[in-house]
């Protein structure tokens, strides 16, 4: 789950409900967004750690706090890096996993997505 690392956030308040059920639940947070090595080295962490990747459950995002027609570009540019280049290359690598432990069944598990800008 990214997203939920950080203390007395949404995301954290997402991963105490399966965690509550007995799933097994890790938080991450990545600090260079969309950074695809880094992402890869996570999703192979967690695989190595728990054995598979059933759930993905994005959370990760950056709000601002400008009207859109004050906002610099550079900041606009940081927001799109982590809500969306972030979401995308973790989704790709999470599915990369999830697919190839379903192949032949059907499916090996799903994702939540949920976003904001």
């Amino acid at each position: 789950m990214t997203g939920g690392a950080s203390e007395g956030g949404i995301g954290l308040s997402i991963a105490y409900m399966p965690a509550w059920h007995g799933v097994k639940v890790a938080c991450t947070d990545i600090d260079s967004p969309g950074a695809q090595a880094a992402v890869d080295a996570m999703v192979t962490s967690l695989i190595d750690h728990f054995g598979w990747l059933d759930i993905r459950i994005n959370d990760a995002v950056m709000s601002h706090f400008d009207h859109a027609v004050d906002m610099p570009i550079e900041q606009f540019d940081k927001v799109f890096a982590v809500n969306v280049r972030g979401t995308f290359v973790c989704c790709r690598a999470a599915a990369r996993v999830i697919l190839d432990a379903g192949s032949g069944t059907g499916g090996g598990g799903f994702m939540i997505g949920k976003a904001r800008f």
